[in-house]
């Protein structure tokens, strides 16, 4: 089976990390960072949804109110969910990287 080259790797990495390391047969770790990407993303999506959620539901129990309290986003969890996701895709592909370019000079 033809190793595949390094940029497919790290564009299946840059969509979901761990999936490069999947498909390099390097599961534990694949999963591990499929795993923890799944987590932080459900994270930044729950910090966006629930205020709009409150918002909506409390509009909706007392519709007599004129105007609904209007909850923002906190804004400090939502930074540090996606900011943890951002540096979990450059650690993924730095992986990527790195394996590949130690399995590179084994072939040699």
């Amino acid at each position: 089976m033809k190793k595949p080259s390094l940029f497919p790797l790290l564009v299946l990495n840059a969509s979901l990390p761990g999936l490069g390391q999947l498909f390099c047969r390097r599961y534990l770790r694949g999963g591990i960072f499929i795993l923890l990407s799944v987590v932080l993303f459900f994270s930044c999506l729950f910090c966006v949804l629930y205020p709009i959620y409150s918002t909506v539901a409390a509009f909706l129990a007392d519709s007599s109110i004129q105007e609904p309290p209007i909850k923002l986003i906190p804004w400090k969890p939502f930074a540090l969910s996606f900011s943890m996701l951002i540096l979990l895709i450059l650690i993924s592909c730095a992986d990527l990287i790195i394996f590949k370019l130690d399995t590179g000079k084994d072939s040699e």
